[in-house]
């Protein structure tokens, strides 16, 4: 997965994996709704930013 300034280095594989799943399912879903690549990119990023901020909420 490439790296991105908002996605901390000290994430599990199991983390970083459910970062691309989710990479890819919004991906997904903004290609199926036809928008433009960088509303994609960008719901991505704001999607795995709540991600980070649950997980890290959690420990």
């Amino acid at each position: 997965m490439k790296r991105y300034n908002h996605i901390p280095d000290n994430l599990t594989p199991e983390q970083y994996a459910k970062l691309d799943e989710i990479a890819d399912r919004v991906g997904g879903q903004g290609e199926d709704a036809g928008a433009s690549e960088s509303r994609i990119r960008a719901a991505i990023v704001e999607a795995q930013k709540q991600y980070i901020k649950r997980i890290s909420q959690k420990s």
